[in-house]
This record gives C-alpha cells, structure tokens and sequence, in this order.
C-alpha cells in the first residue's frame, strides 16, 4: 500500500514539472514571437512615417477665380488653406507728356498669386488629379518625401523612458524638456497625417493707363545762383593756390635760372 502511494506521488511529481516546464517555454518563446513581429511591422513600407511636400506652378487666366476654387476643393477633402496672397506686379512700359500739366503713363500689370494648403494623405490622389485636369498650364510639379520614422521611434522611446522620481518631478529644467520633447513628437505625428502643397499662380498680364500730374518745372531765383557761384569761384581759385604751393620747389628754381639768365644777357649787353 505505501509502494502504491508513494509510485503515485511521484507520478504526480512528474506530470507537474512537465506542465510547468511547458508553460515556462511559452512564456519564453512568446517575447520572441513578439519581437519578430514588431520588427515586420518597423520594416514594412506602408508603416514608414513620411512628411509629404509638393510644389506646384501654374500659369491661369484669373488668379482671384482660381484660389477660390482651390479653396472650395480643399475644404471639400477636409483640408484647410492657412495662407494664400495676390500681387499685382507693375512695370512702367511707358510714359510721355500730354499737356503742360498732366503725363500719360503704361503700365504692364502681372498678377500672381500663392497658397499654402494641406490636405490629407488619403485624399492626395484626388486632389492632384483636380490640379492636372485645370486649364491652366503646369509650369514646374514637384513631390518631395521625408521619412522621420526613426525619428518618431527615438524622440517616443526617449519620452517613455524618463523617470517620474520625486526628484525629477520637481526638476523645472527636467520637466520643460520633456514638454519639448513631447510638442516636437506631436508635431511630427501630426505632419505625417497630411500632404502640404506650395501653389504658385502666374496670372495672365494686361495693360493700365492712366493720366498723372507733372511736377512744375521750378528754377532757382538768380540771387541764389549768384551765390552760389561766388562760393565756387572762390572754391576753385582756393584750391588752384594750394596747388601752386604744392609746387613751391619748381617755381623757387625757375625764379633762380630766369635771375641767372637776366644777369648774363645784361652782362653780354654792357660788353
């Protein structure tokens, strides 16, 4: 009886140690399981974080009309326009007198015009298609892509391993860094979500008249002139007599020979 007891406790024995063996393998196995997964998913294209920007140029027959259809198309895919302007640049063709107090003056007016939008990466496709079926004529289309995966997993892993002791808690430095770090992070995240577009619109030129005041033809009293050109007489003669004494050594010598020469001739006279 106690053969038979003790035969079935050590059978007990057995089977336990086995299960538990079995479940420490697949606690053990799980984590690998789990790595090699995680690294599939790092490594696959469709989950690469990547900053999309484009830029377009076109040439369209009325700038005014066409940002607010793009504005219209924007807001239609849930995007948003954050900036757009319109110039109008002048250049001066040309310009004569018309009458004694009026000129006529041409200009040649090139309007152009510039937006900044974003739109979101699922209506990209969309909206590019809407852009090449315009009837403006495209100029310049670029697409550029930033991959800042790498970036994301390292300013993430940095946030998540910061300690919350008590002491960085109270660590002013500590705890606006990790604000930094976290803004930084968001706004990247929140980049990726969009695809940003720099449009810039080349109006068709056209020409402005228009009539403008001519300046009096004033002229200066002749008392004023008078003046003025006693002072640069006076200017000029200052300035010929300071070049004359720059000279003081040559004419010192010529004053010398012309005496020398004057004594000779009197000498060859009186002989």
């Amino acid at each position: 009886m106690n053969t038979k007891l003790l035969l079935g406790s050590i059978a007990c024995l057995f089977f336990f140690a086995c299960s538990q063996e079995n479940q420490n393998f697949d606690k053990a196995a799980s984590p690998e399981i789990s790595d090699e997964s995680f690294n599939l998913e790092s490594n696959n294209d469709s989950n690469r974080m990547v900053i999309k920007v484009a830029e377009i140029k076109l040439n369209v027959k009325n700038i005014e009309e066409d940002i607010q259809q793009f504005q219209q198309k924007v807001n239609a895919l849930n995007g948003h326009v954050f900036h757009y302007e319109i110039n109008n640049n002048r250049l001066l063709e040309n310009e004569f007198q018309q009458s004694l107090d009026s000129s006529y003056q041409i200009y040649k007016i090139e309007p152009v015009g510039f937006m900044k939008v974003k739109v979101p990466v699922s209506q990209t496709d969309e909206f590019v298609n809407y852009v090449l079926s315009k009837n403006g004529v495209i100029e310049h289309f670029s697409l550029n892509e930033e991959d800042i995966t790498e970036d994301l997993q390292e300013k993430k892993e940095l946030i998540e391993a910061e300690s919350e002791t008590a002491s960085n808690k109270n660590n002013k430095n500590h705890q606006e860094e990790k604000i930094i770090r976290k803004t930084d992070f968001k706004k990247l995240d929140y980049k990726t979500n969009f695809i940003w577009f720099d449009i810039a619109l080349n109006g068709e030129s056209f020409i402005d008249k228009k009539i403008i005041a001519s300046s009096k033809n004033y002229r200066t009293p002749f008392y004023v002139s008078t003046l003025k050109a006693l002072d640069s007489g006076w200017y000029i003669f200052s300035q010929l007599l300071v070049s004359l004494l720059h000279l003081w050594p040559f004419l010192l010598l010529g004053l010398l020979v012309f005496i020398i020469i004057k004594k000779r001739k009197i000498t060859f006279n009186n002989d």
